[in-house]
Order: structure tokens, then C-alpha cells, then sequence
């Protein structure tokens, strides 16, 4: 009976830590303008970050 939440908790937690990320940027978009104009500097921040890595790592 222990064994079962336990198992599920974590499986939940997972689909949590992967699942709102996703979900909120919409969410977010419809709520207001200011909150999706920082997701987007965030996803352009990221693939910068993305774009100098792979720049680094090619020869």
C-alpha cells in the first residue's frame, strides 16, 4: 500500500517538472503582454546560449 503512492508521486512529479513549462507559455500568452514577452526573451536567450555552444564546439 506504501509502495504505491510513492511510485506515483514520482511519476507525477516528472510529468510536473516537464509538463508545466510547456503548458504555461500558453497560458501565460492569454493571461496578458507582459508575461509572454519575457517567455519569448527567455526562449531567445536560450537559443543564443544554443547557438553559441554549437558555434564553440564546431571547428
Amino acid at each position: 500500500m506504501d509502495e504505491k503512492p510513492i511510485s506515483t508521486s514520482s511519476i507525477t512529479f516528472q510529468k510536473a517538472k516537464d509538463g508545466p513549462k510547456k503548458t504555461q507559455l500558453p497560458a501565460l500568452g492569454c493571461r496578458g503582454d507582459e508575461q509572454p514577452t519575457r517567455a519569448s526573451k527567455n526562449k531567445s536567450v536560450k537559443e543564443k546560449k544554443k547557438n553559441s555552444l554549437t558555434m564553440k564546439v564546431k571547428p
